[in-house]
C-alpha cells in the first residue's frame, strides 16, 4: 500500500491526479494497489457527493482503492472508494477535534457509529478518522466487526502530547492483533497563503506494536502490510486479546452510562462551542468525584521491586511466605518511614510466588485469606509502623467460595485495615491456570458484590484508589471503568518475563496513565528463586515504574534486582489536567458510539467455571472454540494453510 504525505485538495480533480501518479510511480505491487490519503486540506464545502465523485473517477482510473476524509460543513468523514469508482465504507469522526484545538466542524460524537467494514481480496479494512484511532473502544468495535487493517487518514500536529498520541495508535494495532495505518500531511494550508509545517506522523503499526514511521521529508510510503501474521496470531489462542476480553463484563456497564446520561445534547458545531462543551464535562466529572478537605495533594510512593520464593509444598508453604514478607519489609521499610511516604505497592506474587497457582492441593495452605492472615496482620503492623497505605497482589482463598483461589490486589489503609480487593478479571484460568477471575463465574460473582464490585475505587486521603494485576494492563476497557467511577491512581502489582510482548506493554503503561489521566504504579517482580536455595533467576524482568498522569515516565528501576523506587503523586496538578477536555480524552467517551457492538458481541462465554474442580479452560479448548466460532462468523480469517508438496494452496476466507 501506499501512504500519502503530502497536502490534497478534495474538490480538485487535476491535482489529485498529479498526486497519485506519482505516488503509483514505479510501483510493482501485485494485484490493486490501496492509497491512503490523509485528511484533506481543503476542497470539503464542494459537499460530499461533488468529492467522492472526483475520488471515485480518479479511483477508476488509475485501478486502485483509495481512502482518505474530508471535513464538510455536516463534520468530517472518512472514506474508502474501490477501483470501480464506488464507494466501499463510509466513517463520519465520532471524537472532536483536540489534537488541534478543536475546530468549526461537528462531529458523530453521540450517534452509534456502523463500524463499516470491506472486505477486499487483501484483507477486512476499516476506516477510523484522526483521533477515533486512538479511542480503544472504537478500534476494538472495529475489530469486532471484523477490522484486520483499520486506515486511519488523519491531521497531526505538534503539542506536548503528540508522542503520546501515537503510543496510543500502536497500543490499538496490539490490543486488537491487527495494522493500524496513519496518513498525515507534512503541512497545511492557512489563510492568507500561509502553510503550516506539521509534525512527521504517518506510520504503520503492526499486530505486535512494531512500527514504521515516516523520517519526515517524504511525500510516499511504500509498504508491503502482511495480513496474513495477522490472521496466524488471531488464530492463536494463548495471548489473544481479542477473544480474552469480555464484551459481556463492560457491556452492561455501558448500557448503565447511556441510561444515566439520558438523551445527548446537540453536538457543538464551532470552536467555542467545543471549548463551552469541554468545560462543562470537566467541571461534571469535577462534581461527581470532589476532592477531599483531608487529602494530601502531595506525597512520595514507594514500589518494593522484589525477588521472591515459590511455595513448592505444603511443609514449607508457611516459611516461605514469611520470608517473602521478611524480604519486601526490609527492602521498603528504611524508605517507607521517610515523612512524606504515605504508600508502598508491592508486585503480584510478592508473598506466594506463582507456582502454587497450578497446584490445587496447596490451595488451603499457602492460598492468603486477606481476613484472617497472620502475613497480612505482619503488613497491618508495617503500615501502622510507617503510616503508610500498602497494596500488593496475592494468591488469594476465601471462605465464601470454597475450592476456588484468586489472583487478587489488596490495599490496607495506614491503620491496617483492608480497604480494597479486586480480583483480577482477565486472564490467568482462561488459559488453564488454576485460580478463578469473576467473569468465569459471573453471575454468582455479581449475585454477591453487585456489577460495582467488579471495579472497586476506595476514596482515601491519597486520592481515589484502583488496582488491575499483570495481564490486566493491556484491556483498556477495565481501567476506562475505573476511571469513570473516579480513580486518581492505578496500582498495578505485576510479575512479567522477557519476551516479544513487553515492547507492548511497557507501551501499555503509558497509554492507560493518559488516555484516563490518572498516574500508574506499576510494581514488577525484580527476579525469583526457582528453588529454595538455588540461585537468583532474572527471568522476572523488574523495570518497575511511575507513569505521570499525562504518559510521561516520571521513574523507573533500569532492570531486574530487588530496588525500592520512589515517586511523587501530584493531586493538584491531576485535577488541573482533568479540567482540561482538551487533554483528558476520558471526558469525549461516548459508550452510545460503541455499546451496539459489546453488547453483540460474545467472546469467551462467561460462567464456564461450574464449580470447584471444574477446569473447563484447560488445553485452550474453550478458546480454540471462540476463535473458530468468530471465523465461521466472519470476523476472523483463517490464515493460509501450509503447502505441502503436490498439494493445491488452502486458504480460509480469501
Amino acid at each position: 500500500m501506499i501512504i500519502v504525505q503530502e497536502r490534497w485538495d478534495a474538490s480538485d480533480a487535476s491535482a489529485l491526479a498529479i498526486l497519485l501518479g506519482a505516488a503509483l510511480a514505479g510501483t510493482t505491487e501485485d494485484g490493486t494497489p490501496l492509497v491512503l490519503l490523509p485528511l484533506a486540506d481543503r476542497g470539503g464545502e464542494a459537499g460530499e457527493a461533488a468529492c467522492l465523485e472526483v475520488v471515485g473517477q480518479l479511483a477508476a482510473r488509475f485501478a486502485v482503492h483509495i481512502a482518505g476524509a474530508v471535513r464538510y460543513v455536516t463534520g468530517t468523514v472518512g472514506f474508502l472508494v474501490g477501483p470501480d469508482g464506488r464507494p466501499c465504507l463510509r466513517a463520519p469522526k465520532v471524537s472532536p477535534d483536540f489534537a488541534e484545538g478543536y475546530s468549526d466542524t461537528p462531529s458523530a460524537l453521540s450517534t452509534p457509529a456502523a463500524f463499516e467494514i470491506a472486505r477486499l481480496p487483501f484483507g477486512q479494512v476499516a476506516v477510523l478518522v484522526g483521533e477515533d484511532a486512538a479511542a480503544a473502544q472504537l478500534v476494538r468495535a472495529a475489530m469486532w466487526r471484523g477490522a484486520e487493517i483499520v486506515l486511519n487518514p488523519s491531521r497531526e500536529f505538534a503539542d506536548e502530547q503528540f508522542g503520546i498520541r501515537q503510543q496510543a495508535r500502536m497500543a490499538r494495532a496490539y490490543e486488537n492483533h491487527l495494522c493500524l495505518v496513519t496518513a498525515s500531511p507534512r503541512a497545511l494550508s492557512r489563510e492568507p497563503g500561509f502553510e503550516e509545517r506539521l509534525p512527521s506522523a504517518s506510520a504503520v503499526y503492526d499486530e505486535w506494536a512494531l512500527p514504521i514511521r515516516a523520517t519526515g521529508a517524504e511525500s510516499f510510503l511504500r509498504i508491503a502490510l502482511d495480513v496474513e501474521a495477522v490472521r496466524r496470531r488471531r488464530a492463536e489462542f494463548f495471548g489473544n486479546l481479542c477473544i480474552t476480553t469480555r464484551p459481556t463484563v463492560y457491556a452492561p456497564g455501558y448500557r448503565a452510562a447511556i441510561a444515566a446520561r439520558g438523551q445527548p445534547a446537540a453536538v457543538p458545531a464551532t470552536r467555542v462551542a467545543w471549548q463551552e462543551e469541554g468545560r462543562r464535562r470537566a467541571a461534571a466529572y469535577a462534581a461527581a468525584f470532589p476532592e477531599r478537605a483531608d487529602a494530601f495533594e502531595r506525597y512520595d510512593v514507594l514500589l518494593g521491586q522484589v525477588t521472591v520464593r515459590h511455595v513448592a509444598d505444603a511443609a514449607s508453604a508457611d516459611e516461605v511466605i514469611g520470608r517473602n514478607l521478611s524480604h519486601a519489609i526490609e527492602l521498603t521499610g528504611r524508605f517507607a518511614a521517610a515523612p512524606d511516604t504515605r504508600l508502598v505497592v508491592f508486585p503480584e506474587f510478592f508473598l506466594q510466588g506463582s507456582r502454587m497457582g497450578r497446584m490445587p492441593q496447596l490451595f488451603p495452605i499457602a492460598g492468603i485469606n486477606l481476613r484472617a492472615s497472620p502475613h497480612i496482620d505482619r503488613l497491618a503492623r508495617f503500615a501502622q509502623d510507617h503510616k503508610v497505605h500498602v497494596c500488593g497482589a496475592v494468591l488469594e482463598i476465601d471462605e465464601d467460595w470454597p475450592g476456588h483461589l484468586f489472583n487478587t490486589a489488596f490495599i490496607l489503609d495506614d491503620r491496617g485495615e483492608l480497604i480494597h480487593r479486586y480480583r483480577k478479571i482477565q486472564c490467568a484460568d482462561v488459559f488453564g491456570l488454576m485460580d478463578t477471575t469473576p467473569g468465569s463465574i459471573l453471575d454468582r460473582y455479581l449475585d454477591r458484590y453487585g456489577y460495582e464490585g467488579l471495579f472497586p475505587v476506595a476514596d482515601t486521603r491519597l486520592g481515589r484508589l484502583a488496582t488491575a494485576i499483570c495481564f490486566d494492563m493491556n484491556f483498556p476497557e477495565l481501567h476506562r471503568a475505573l476511571a469513570l467511577r473516579g480513580a486518581d491512581l492505578l496500582l498495578h502489582p505485576t510479575a512479567e518475563p522477557h519476551n516479544i510482548r513487553r515492547r507492548a506493554w511497557e507501551n501499555s503503561r503509558q497509554v492507560r496513565a493518559w488516555e484516563n489521566t490518572m498516574y500508574v504504579l506499576s510494581a514488577a517482580l525484580g527476579g525469583d528463586y526457582w528453588s529454595a536455595d538455588g540461585e537468583l533467576s532474572l527471568y522476572q524482568r523488574g523495570h518497575a515504574k511511575v507513569v505521570n498522569f499525562d504518559g510521561t515516565v516520571q521513574s523507573v528501576a533500569d532492570g531486574p534486582g530487588a530496588v525500592a523506587l520512589g515517586g511523587q503523586i501530584d493531586l493538584r496538578a491531576l485535577r488541573a489536567a482533568r479540567a482540561d477536555a482538551r487533554h483528558c480524552p476520558m471526558l469525549w467517551d461516548e459508550p452510545r458510539v460503541y455499546e451496539p457492538v459489546y453488547s453483540d458481541t460474545v467472546t469467551i462465554p462467561d460462567d464456564l467455571v461450574k464449580g470447584p474442580d471444574h477446569w473447563p479452560y484447560l488445553g485452550g479448548k474453550a478458546l480454540n472454540e471462540v476463535i473458530a466460532r468468530l471465523t465461521a462468523a466472519g470476523v476472523f480469517v483463517a490464515p493460509r494453510r501450509r503447502v505441502q508438496t503436490g498439494e493445491a494452496l488452502a486458504t480460509g476466507g480469501y
